[in-house]
């Protein structure tokens, strides 16, 4: 089981490849049509998905290699290697960066920052979906949990303080969004798992919500209230 100090030496090694792919976009910003938003699409696209394409290898690979090693630690019985996810698909980084190009209507800096905004998050990305879908495929049926930063938004922590229950990539633990410094950390063993010292106030906050609000259906309305009462984003 990962502690809590490999899992922020993991979501620093993956922060610093997406800040690499993002200053490598940023060197490269002034060089595309920026005055033009339309022009901008192709050119802004073609640049992602080179970066995506390089930089994401790197992410995946880390997260395979952070897999393989703790399954090892946990003294999982039979070999497993571990497969690295497919970088962004052609068709989610059209969309992106159109829309991104269509900021610059406004202005060239908010085109910048919504482009580089989706680039962290598809660097990021790689990694967390390389744990997700071994988790799926490896035979001893681990979970994972989402292990949320300090400074997470309400919607990231109350992922966070479900603990080690996920399984696919398609359960809300497996939805991120920009920005986003949340780590997917395999488990083999639930009760090895030690969660972060700062997530206990974060499940007195949705118990307190969901107390007040009569339970917890409205889910916007507990995100809200945890919000205001707890200092969330």
């Amino acid at each position: 089981m990962a502690t809590l100090t490999e899992a922020e030496a993991h979501r620093a090694a993956v922060e610093d490849i997406a800040t690499l792919a993002v200053a490598e976009l940023v060197r490269e910003w002034p060089g595309l049509p920026i005055d033009d938003p339309i022009a901008l699409a192709g050119p802004l696209r073609d640049l992602t998905r080179d970066l995506v394409d390089d930089f994401s290898a790197m992410t995946a690979t880390i997260g395979a290699d952070w897999y393989e090693e703790l399954r090892n630690d946990a003294e999982i019985p039979g070999s497993f290697t571990a497969s690295l996810a497919p970088p962004a698909p052609d068709e989610q980084i059209a969309a992106s960066t159109a829309w991104a190009a269509r900021g610059a209507f406004v202005d060239s800096n908010k085109a910048l920052g919504d482009a580089t905004a989706f680039l962290d998050r598809m660097i990021a990305d790689r990694d967390r979906v390389t744990i997700e879908i071994n988790v799926e495929r490896d035979p001893a049926a681990p979970r994972y949990a989402r292990y949320a930063s300090a400074n997470a938004c309400a919607f990231c922590a109350i992922n966070a303080l479900r603990g080690p229950v996920y399984r696919s990539e398609n359960s809300a633990a497996g939805k991120y969004h920009q920005h986003c410094r949340c780590v997917a950390v395999p488990v083999w063993n639930r009760d090895a798992y030690a969660e972060a010292p700062y997530v206990a106030a974060w499940r007195d906050a949705y118990y307190d919500a969901t107390a007040t609000l009569g339970g917890a259906n409205d889910s916007k309305a507990v995100l809200a209230l945890m919000r205001k009462t707890a200092g969330l984003r």
